[in-house]
């Protein structure tokens, strides 16, 4: 989805749902976190209506001792076209007040994952080698509400915590190392998708 079109919709000030401005906010006061997030961006009808996007027979279970959880894809089509939109003109704006990195397009594909008790995901990155487009920004929706789960936590290096609010948006840059801690009770569910754009130099 291009993010540099001006006759695009998407290139237009964000809003949420209810026609309100975003305020997007900061990391906590005196943090030196590296990312940046926005909240109220989507009602909890449209939080719920996600799960009917989802293809819970067409998925990828990971069990090895890097990330252990299940995840599918949420592709773009006419029932999805809402939600890149709206995960679209969020990240625009966010970057724009925050990073002004050079990105041209959100990800066609939006993953879905479950990360169940012992479910986890170890240090890594999400920065690709390739030469051009790159990744440039990590884009992740809690879906869980936070009592519907213990652990799960989404760290960054190296101990920088985001909070855990359902429906909050967090996207930071995909050299940056993170995990997910091991969930020791209930589900936690997110969305991750990413930013490309000319590759960093």
């Amino acid at each position: 989805m291009n993010l540099v079109d001006n006759d695009n919709p998407i290139w237009t000030a964000t809003t949420n749902a209810n026609g309100l401005s975003i305020p997007p906010l900061n990391p906590p006061k005196g943090a030196t976190a590296p990312f940046v997030y926005a909240s109220n961006v989507f009602t909890e009808d449209q939080l719920d209506s996600i799960e009917s996007m989802v293809d819970m027979n067409n998925g990828t279970r990971f069990n090895d001792w890097q990330k252990k959880s299940w995840t599918t894809d949420i592709v773009y089509n006419e029932d999805s076209q809402w939600l890149f939109c709206q995960l679209a003109k969020t990240v625009h704006q966010l970057n724009t007040e925050y990073y002004r990195f050079n990105i041209t397009q959100l990800d066609e594909i939006i993953q879905y994952a479950i990360y169940d008790v012992g479910s986890e995901y170890n240090w890594h990155t999400d920065y690709t080698s390739c030469p051009t487009p790159a990744r440039k920004f990590t884009v992740v929706v809690q879906l869980s509400d936070p009592d519907d789960y213990e652990g799960g936590d989404f760290e960054l290096f190296p101990d920088i915590k985001v909070p855990k609010q359902r429906g909050l948006i967090h996207i930071f840059p995909p050299y940056w190392h993170h995990r997910v801690n091991t969930v020791q009770k209930g589900s936690r569910k997110v969305l991750i998708t990413w930013v490309w754009g000319p590759p960093f130099v």
